[in-house]
């Protein structure tokens, strides 16, 4: 039996959908060897009183573990505990799911000092251009 050479297409279109079916693939393979893993996503978001966005987090869960895929503070409203909240909201969360620990990742320009102080602990570190470092975290709740 002849097989068509296999083509690699680049995504250009409904690249959030792609994502999606990409989850639910990976999901259903896991499921098969381990049983139900417990994946679910977080999306926080804060507000001023006016509605205008601050900051926002985004993450899932998953064999125990949440994975913080992001998270954003707004220039101006940096310095004004909302990161520190948006975490926090996220490991509460995390808890009530059943997960034991949590892990993120950031960069030497972005926040590493920040999840410090909130008890993260470097696990693995990357070299990045310009003398940056990727710094990968985790922390049991």
């Amino acid at each position: 039996m002849k097989y068509a050479t296999p083509q690699i297409k680049k995504i250009s279109r409904n690249q959030k959908e792609f994502r999606e079916k990409l989850l639910h693939k990976m999901s259903a393979y896991s499921k098969s060897k381990v049983g139900d893993v417990g994946w679910k996503s977080l999306s926080l978001k804060m507000v001023d009183e006016k509605g205008k966005f601050m900051g926002g987090l985004t993450g899932s869960s998953f064999l125990g573990w949440f994975y913080v895929d992001l998270l954003f503070v707004d220039e101006k409203y940096r310095g004004r505990s909302i990161g520190k909240k948006l975490l926090q909201e996220a490991e509460n969360w995390a808890k009530k799911k059943g997960c034991r620990n949590i892990n993120l990742n950031t960069i030497t320009f972005q926040a590493p000092g920040f999840y410090r102080k909130r008890g993260y602990q470097v696990f693995a570190k990357l070299p990045y251009p310009h003398g940056n470092i990727r710094y990968y975290f985790k922390k049991k709740l």
